[in-house]
């Protein structure tokens, strides 16, 4: 765990820096940062890692250089706006979240380490709470490890090519590669260290939409702790498949477009690089881009055509790279495409849109009615006679259903779901508190568009398992349901919160039989330190609320 931890920190220190000379940049400019100060500079800082990936692919003496230019650039900036960093590094919507990514990261890697275990990282992260979770995970890495050695990247693993899956966690494990590589850091370690980096950005993500939704900071670091001990945080930021940095970068698009003072050039083109980030980390993340696509149509006040060009452009400028790569370097690049519209598993010739067209004509049309009305179902699925119970020895079974279902993964916050409209009425009856009603009610809106265009438009029935889709979806639901539940009375979600913690210490502490070794004192440590901290976070007070204009 040591090497792991080590790897972890110098990480995050690497990827801090050059999000912070990013946020000073962004307090220059007409950016504004304000909630999302944190976001856009991880944004930016993922843009730069998207970079790398391409300096490496031309030759790892460029990569490395490009990212020792970058640091030392960042350090430029931070050294010459040093008064100014120091004011910034106190602002809450700066500090806080980025403490709390480094303490629930430090958190997660003493839970995967909590059990002795001869596994690898890789295969570790894949065991901890299932058998086996198969090798999507080491993809990134794997990826990574071509480029590295300067071999190709061609016919990456098996019948998968290099081109079926989007580039940008490998990026940033090559990014900060040249750093750990200074410091005899395993590979294997800084790599899977670089993959959390990526998916803890939810947690910036989930800050600035609570924020923007008019939350004070106190009430959002509890929600954000609170996300991180649900299943779908847990699993989905140390099993580092790119999903859930991908529905980080889909949900920071949905909350600079949702503020309407931010449709601006500068807003739309911050808006524009999370989209393409967002289709860059996983192609997962387009139903929920979709539904932002169409939620715009009639989301008034509608951007000038001067802002929506920035848009489009900064997102075409950051798609097209990897658009030629797919289609010039290792085409044809479309098989998840193939795959999951069009029902076809096995690689072949065909393109896109003649292997839709031939599925949905052999399908007829109430085969694909009813293919897309099993979707509907299967979001419902699974025992929800679980959400009470907390039987150890059940532990297996809740997470396979809790891993497969949507609606079932939140778990005993359905309660709250179902009471939202009330909930809603209730936030919307006291303006005073400052909570947005609209923003949350548009939220619901985008997840509800969200599944509606994903069981629309995946081919094969009952294919809508959790995995398969945006999990920008469930990234959002579960703050949502957090806030309707406070709205209805402390002690009905203080009763929630009780019975939530008993779901996660009895589910996902557990050993699995492939990591049912002895306790690790080291890693119970790290992790109970994490958890005190995260505590501390919340006890911090508040400082004054910020302005609208700013959220």
């Amino acid at each position: 765990m040591i090497q792991h931890l080590a790897a972890f920190l110098v990480v995050f220190a690497t990827l801090a820096a050059v999000t912070l000379a990013a946020a000073v940049w962004i307090r220059r400019t007409s950016f504004g940062g304000g909630a999302s100060t944190l976001l856009i500079g991880a944004g930016i800082c993922a843009a730069i890692c998207y970079a790398a990936f391409w300096a490496w692919f031309l030759h790892p003496a460029a990569g490395a250089a490009w990212t020792i230019l970058v640091l030392a650039m960042s350090a430029w900036s931070v050294w010459r706006a040093r008064r100014e960093v120091r004011v910034i590094a106190r602002e809450v919507d700066l500090c806080r979240p980025m403490l709390a990514l480094l303490v629930v990261g430090l958190g997660y890697l003493g839970l995967l380490h909590l059990f002795s275990s001869s596994l690898g990282i890789d295969q570790l992260s894949a065991a901890r709470f299932f058998d086996f979770l198969g090798v999507d995970n080491e993809i990134p890495r794997l990826f990574a490890e071509r480029l590295r050695t300067n071999t190709s990247p061609r016919q990456l693993l098996g019948d998968w090519l290099s081109s079926d899956r989007p580039p940008l966690q490998t990026g940033v494990i090559l990014f900060a590669w040249p750093v750990a590589r200074v410091l005899r850091l395993d590979f294997v370690a800084a790599a899977h260290a670089a993959g959390m980096w990526l998916q803890l950005l939810w947690i910036p993500a989930v800050w600035a939409f609570l924020r923007g939704a008019g939350l004070r900071a106190r009430s959002t670091t509890t929600l954000v702790a609170l996300c991180a001990t649900t299943n779908l945080c847990v699993l989905h930021s140390l099993y580092v498949w790119p999903k859930l940095g991908a529905a980080a970068f889909a949900l920071g698009a949905f909350t600079l477009y949702a503020n309407r003072a931010r449709r601006s050039a500068a807003g739309l083109a911050a808006a524009g690089m999370f989209a393409a980030l967002a289709c860059l980390a996983h192609g997962g993340a387009a139903f929920s881009l979709l539904a932002l696509a169409v939620m715009a149509v009639f989301w008034r006040p509608w951007p000038v055509p001067r802002a929506l060009l920035a848009g489009l452009l900064v997102a075409a400028v950051l798609l097209a790279p990897w658009f030629a790569y797919q289609r010039f370097y290792e085409p044809p690049g479309n098989r998840l495409l193939k795959w999951h519209l069009g029902g076809v598993v096995p690689p072949d010739g065909r393109g896109t849109w003649e292997t839709l067209s031939a599925a949905y004509r052999a399908a007829g049309w109430k085969n694909s009615l009813d293919a897309k009305l099993a979707n509907v179902r299967l979001l419902f699925g699974g025992n929800h006679a679980q959400w009470l119970q907390f039987r150890p020895s059940q532990a297996a079974a809740r997470r396979v259903d809790q891993f497969y279902f949507f609606f079932h993964a939140l778990g005993v916050w359905n309660f709250a779901l179902l009471l939202a409209p009330f909930a809603w009425w209730r936030t919307r009856a006291h303006a005073d508190s400052g909570v947005r009603a609209t923003r949350l009610g548009a939220g619901l809106l985008w997840i509800a568009l969200t599944l509606a265009l994903w069981c629309g438009l995946m081919f094969t029935a009952q294919s809508t398992f959790i995995h398969q889709g945006s999990l920008a979806a469930n990234l959002l639901l579960f703050p949502l349901a957090f806030v309707f539940a406070a709205a209805l009375g402390r002690w009905f979600f203080g009763a929630l919160v009780l019975l939530h913690l008993a779901m996660f210490a009895t589910t996902w502490l557990a050993a699995t039989p492939a990591t049912r070794g002895p306790l690790s004192a080291g890693a119970a440590l790290v992790a109970t330190a994490a958890a005190a901290a995260l505590l501390g976070l919340i006890a911090l007070r508040d400082r004054a609320p910020l302005a609208a204009e700013q959220l």
